[in-house]
């Protein structure tokens, strides 16, 4: 039998229980969504936030191809499109 490193992973984020956690990965934690949410507002009304929306709604759907002219985008700017727009 193999090792699957995501069952692995998996089973112990599972067993994992909130009050287990030591203080600083709980303060962690927290500074990292807050981070993470104060980027993406910040962000989501940055000056370019309209040119990239404009570039990627053909691909950035959930089921959208990334085809045409649009397939040679960096993969970057595809993933901060459908974030985006």
């Amino acid at each position: 039998m193999t090792y699957d490193i995501a069952a692995a992973f998996a089973a112990h984020a599972a067993q994992t229980r909130y009050e287990t956690l030591p203080p600083a990965a709980l303060r962690a934690a927290k500074t990292f969504l807050l981070d993470t949410l104060g980027v993406g507002l910040a962000g989501s009304s940055g000056a370019n936030v309209r040119a990239v929306c404009d570039l990627a709604p053909p691909c950035a759907g959930p089921d959208g191809p990334i085809t045409g002219p649009f397939a040679s985008l960096p993969d970057v700017v595809l993933v901060l499109a459908g974030r985006l727009c």
